[in-house]
């Protein structure tokens, strides 16, 4: 099933998120490198660590330009094809942008993945926003009121959710779950506690998409 994914990968300034992608990609694997101008030495250097190991279609990009960045990467989508697309090196506004383009086109089978600088790695789908931004009811329930408290607070435990939400343990704990899914969130065990932290990159394209709650 993996053979039949499509991997595109934008290059950006850092090598990790490029190494990050390739870690999970089987040689046989169909793999798109898009890079800028600026970006260039950044592939090559990678592409020369590689050692060859993967065949890759390479595409030079204006990431200042979206339409020349899907017109770019169009001739790979696909339908009825899976694609994972690392998006870490697209600046915040090429992200927003590619994630409108498949939120509007309804194209299910897209997969987004991302980097943070701290290396925390989210993987979602357009699906998400679509649901979260469209849904007056799901942006006045629970789930958003967790995401609300994590943009303030940065990270929490359980006993706060508890404490600040007034709900079960057992029913925020199933929020907190469909969030981690869905790759809003990350939860990290330290001991007995569970710290929650949030994936602010998401959060604030809910906001810019306009799920305010």
């Amino acid at each position: 099933m993996k053979e039949k994914i499509t991997n595109i990968i934008f290059v950006g300034m850092r090598e990790e998120p490029i190494f990050s992608s390739f870690e999970e990609i089987l040689p046989s694997s169909k793999v798109v490198v898009v890079y800028s101008r600026h970006s260039k030495k950044v592939w090559k250097k990678v592409k020369s660590k590689l050692g060859g190991l993967f065949k890759v279609n390479e595409v030079e990009a204006d990431f200042s330009n979206f339409e020349d960045i899907l017109a770019k990467i169009s001739p790979f989508l696909l339908k009825g094809r899976d694609i994972l697309i690392n998006i870490t090196g697209l600046s915040k506004e090429g992200s927003i942008a590619l994630l409108l383009y498949f939120m509007i086109n309804e194209m299910p089978k897209v997969k987004i993945m991302m980097l943070q600088m701290n290396e925390k790695k989210f993987l979602f789908s357009p699906k998400v926003f679509v649901e979260l931004v469209c849904n007056k009811k799901k942006r006045n329930g629970l789930s958003y009121k967790i995401l609300r408290i994590l943009k303030e607070e940065k990270e929490v435990d359980m006993a706060f959710l508890v404490k600040k939400l007034k709900r079960a343990k057992s029913t925020i704990s199933d929020s907190l779950k469909t969030l981690e899914i869905k790759g809003l969130i990350e939860k990290n065990k330290e001991g007995r506690r569970v710290k929650v932290t949030l994936n602010e990159y998401i959060y604030d394209l809910l906001l810019l998409l306009g799920g305010r709650g």
